[in-house]
């Protein structure tokens, strides 16, 4: 029997819910959504659009960036991202909500795994691709998230223990977290994955795609990307939450060319497990880092991954004479002159600037020439 190809739509009867004439219908659905991504808790009133509901609904819309006129009133920009497949993961809580800032939009659910070595098993797969193209996929989508952080995959066998298991589910599967199935008013999910023990509970490690989805391979036609999701749960396997950066592949909501690791996700990895090998550390865009060089020839290594026009700026310390470098692609070697630009004033404060720069990895050195003391790193993008 054929999979459906696509789940029914969030439909509401109007172009938007406003608080005063919204239908009781439309209110269950929306407040269905709104408890299942985590917005709605505590006391409501089923089908009416009551204050909880109302700042249920400011509350999503804060943390996606949508502004509508009137506050509380889910509009047609909130009707189409509720109607976007996503992550059935709920997001961040409240309380993580406050702490977000607009350096750091990523989140960390405060539970990491203890060891940087880890086991994976398969417990079932999808009709819908071979194999042994599905493991190579999910492979992939592991191998990514090793290259940027200190850990390290290894597939066992399916009746070995292991430290994350993968399966395919339809409907309600025992985890307490049931696929949508033929969508509607409870959402357009396409998986989920538990954070690591404690936070993950019983269920820690455990990686469930939703079966009803068609699943493909390579970009166009119908069907979800396995590799983009595949990407996206295993940063919650591992410890990282929904983030607000629409950029990085843990924004919630899918899109096919959502592709690969952004400066969010390797900054928020780094920052639970460190980066492959003593090296450049990731910073995001917008985002400032201190330092301390103690004499002449210290140097310290950052990287950073964008997309638009770039502004590196060190602010070092007064007398002391400070240079920085930046290069595409590769780590910088001022010994071999080999970088792209360098700011090497008699100061230690520089400012490089790069128009219309290449997406990508950009590395930089932070370099004594002379002197000592603390500076701050900001890399902008304008």
């Amino acid at each position: 029997m054929a999979k459906q190809m696509k789940k029914k739509n969030f439909c509401f009867s109007g172009k938007q819910l406003n608080p005063d004439i919204a239908s009781t219908d439309d209110v269950y659905k929306l407040q269905s959504l709104l408890g299942r991504y985590g917005y709605l808790r505590g006391a409501y009133y089923p089908g009416s659009y009551d204050e909880a509901t109302r700042n249920a609904v400011s509350q999503f819309q804060s943390f996606y960036h949508i502004y509508p006129e009137d506050d509380g009133v889910c509009d047609q920009q909130t009707i189409d991202l509720l109607n976007t497949p996503r992550c059935s993961m709920s997001d961040p809580s409240p309380g993580q909500r406050s702490v977000i800032g607009r350096l750091a939009p990523y989140v960390t659910v405060g539970a990491k795994w203890q060891m940087n070595s880890l086991s994976y098993r398969y417990l079932n797969s999808t009709p819908d691709l071979p194999e042994d193209r599905q493991r190579e996929i999910i492979k992939e989508s592991f191998n990514r998230w090793s290259e940027i952080s200190a850990l390290e995959f290894i597939e066992t066998q399916k009746n070995l223990e292991s430290d994350i298991s993968i399966a395919f589910h339809r409907g309600s599967h025992g985890d307490g977290e049931p696929f949508d199935d033929s969508g509607g008013p409870d959402g357009n999910t396409l998986a989920h994955a538990f954070f690591p023990p404690p936070a993950g509970g019983s269920w820690a490690g455990s990686l469930h795609f939703d079966e009803y989805e068609t699943w493909k391979d390579q970009p166009g036609g119908m069907g979800i990307r396995l590799y983009n999701v595949s990407l996206h749960e295993i940063g919650h396997l591992l410890g990282l939450s929904h983030s607000q950066d629409q950029n990085a592949i843990m924004y919630a909501y899918y899109a096919e060319d959502r592709n690969d690791l952004r400066a969010d996700d390797i900054a928020g990895i780094q920052s639970l497990y460190g980066s492959a090998a003593p090296g450049p550390v990731a910073i995001s865009p917008g985002q400032m880092v201190s330092g301390y060089l103690q004499q002449k020839n210290d140097k310290v290594q950052y990287q950073v991954t964008l997309q638009n026009k770039l502004l590196v700026k060190l602010d070092g310390p007064s007398g002391q004479d400070f240079d920085l470098y930046v290069r595409y692609g590769k780590q910088v070697d001022k010994k071999n002159e080999q970088y792209d630009s360098v700011g090497y004033g008699v100061t230690a404060d520089e400012l490089v600037t790069i128009e219309g720069p290449k997406a990508g990895t950009y590395y930089i050195l932070v370099d004594s020439y002379r002197g000592s003391g603390s500076y701050n790193l900001e890399v902008e993008v304008v």
